[in-house]
């Protein structure tokens, strides 16, 4: 075929390729989404909480200035509401420059400029900018922002924050609970902590097991938990063998008798180097059989970790394949598409018929990246196992800058299957509504509550 005709072929087919993309966008754009993970704090909070430019740029951004350079002095200063916001500015205006172009500083961007009107941030916005949040910070922000901006129609809270169990403050909100607590005990005083949270005496590893139990279905009954989350790779690798009921006593009488080695100063060999390893592993498998007796399920952290060094192949999400073996019939869900693992979750999730890949977070922390995977995991997985919506904040305006990200990445993505010929126009909408809502409403059985449209 000559290039002349190759040319003529490629135009003729453009108003109809053009129209395609021009549907399935305006279809995902007005679709609602499904949010699998968030830290939302509740209204009460909220309100009784100073609020300003730099508490949204504290939570994920700060980790990028502090890479780039800002020390931690700095740092402190710029969430002190004593100090003025233009001399905070100043104290992080260069860092920014260095920054900004992180997906991080993206999704704080598009907040300030789609909710606050502010198209630049400078030295001389900040202070316009920030007054506004401050203004904007009246009962129901929170909800009408995901309803109305972001469309979201139900969210999972991991409100971690909260050491007792409390019912969500939303009809949104399906209750997220970490038993974290019971799996990571190596001192005395953990254990002693534990107590006073469970208000029960610990001094077996049945207590343990019991007190495990009795937390597991107090949070059933006053928060409604829905999902349980695992967040022990912020600690330790994620390998958590089987172990014999006396190789796990045996450690509990050392930690409640004070008697393990002191933990190290080295950052690095807190994390590598596990204590109470046997006691750590024989929990979490107990926590996960709770999960199973319950038909609830697992959201597990994996790949890069919140703040600044961490230890990273400690979250490999192929650490955790033992217990896709062990547990069947309990639901995966693993976050942050495993990043920088992204391959190695493709190839788990699609070995394993319970394990699901859940992009939460990943869109902001490479949106390049993101797009790549899910390219990836199109071609790789079953559609119906990809989550693909979750924000991981806890201000709802940076939830809404989140989304508008992912909802553009995943827009992409289709609309190159659509030009490809590897998906139709309508397969790939159904696929895009999977991956924004209907994946995770069929994952945690979520059912419309009163008072929640379902209008798009």
């Amino acid at each position: 075929m000559s290039h002349r005709n190759l040319s003529r072929r490629s135009l003729l087919l453009a108003p109809s390729l053009l129209s395609g993309r021009s549907q399935l966008r305006q279809a995902l754009q007005e679709a609602p989404l499904g949010d699998t993970h968030e830290h939302l704090y509740s209204e009460k909070h909220r309100l009784s909480t100073h609020i300003d430019i730099f508490t949204l740029l504290a939570q994920y951004t700060i980790s990028d200035l502090t890479s780039a350079g800002l020390d931690g002095k700095a740092r402190a200063q710029l969430s002190n509401p004593e100090i003025s916001i233009a001399e905070r500015w100043r104290l992080a205006a260069p860092y920014w420059e260095k920054a900004r172009n992180t997906g991080f500083a993206r999704a704080f961007e598009i907040a300030l400029r789609d909710i606050y009107g502010a198209p630049e941030l400078n030295e001389k916005t900040c202070e316009q900018i920030s007054a506004r949040i401050v203004a904007a910070n009246r009962q129901g922000f929170t909800d009408r922002m995901l309803r109305e901006k972001c469309r979201i129609r139900f969210a999972v809270v991991d409100d971690y924050y909260n050491t007792d169990p409390v019912k969500p403050d939303s009809p949104l909100y399906l209750s997220a609970r970490r038993f974290d607590r019971f799996v990571s005990l190596t001192s005395k005083d953990a254990l002693q902590k534990l107590e006073a949270v469970t208000r029960s005496s610990i001094h077996s590893l049945a207590d343990l097991e019991r007190g495990l139990q009795s937390d597991f279905e107090r949070n059933l009954k006053l928060a409604g938990m829905a999902v349980i989350k695992i967040g022990q790779a912020y600690l330790r690798p994620l390998y958590f063998r089987q172990v014999a009921r006396r190789d796990a006593e045996r450690e509990f009488e050392q930690v409640a008798g004070g008697e393990l080695p002191a933990e190290s100063p080295s950052r690095f060999e807190q994390l590598t180097q596990v204590r109470a390893k046997s006691l750590q592993d024989y929990m979490l498998h107990r926590v996960i059989q709770l999960a199973r007796e319950h038909k609830i399920p697992v959201q597990v952290h994996t790949g890069l970790h919140a703040g600044n060094r961490n230890y990273i192949p400690n979250s490999n999400p192929a650490h955790l394949i033992n217990l896709f073996f062990e547990y069947p019939d309990v639901t995966f869900d693993l976050f942050h598409s495993g990043y920088p693992y992204l391959s190695e979750m493709a190839a788990i999730a699609k070995s394993f018929p319970n394990v699901y890949i859940d992009l939460t977070w990943i869109y902001i922390i490479s949106p390049s990246a993101s797009q790549r995977a899910l390219h990836e995991y199109l071609d790789t997985v079953p559609a119906s196992k990809i989550l693909g919506f979750g924000g991981d904040y806890h201000y709802a305006e940076m939830t809404y800058g989140h989304s508008v990200m992912a909802r553009e990445i995943i827009i992409r993505v289709l609309e190159q299957k659509v030009a490809d010929r590897y998906f139709t126009e309508p397969h790939a909408i159904a696929v895009g509504r999977r991956l924004l809502h209907d994946n995770a409403a069929e994952v945690f059985g979520w059912r419309q509550a009163p008072g929640v449209s379902q209008a798009g």
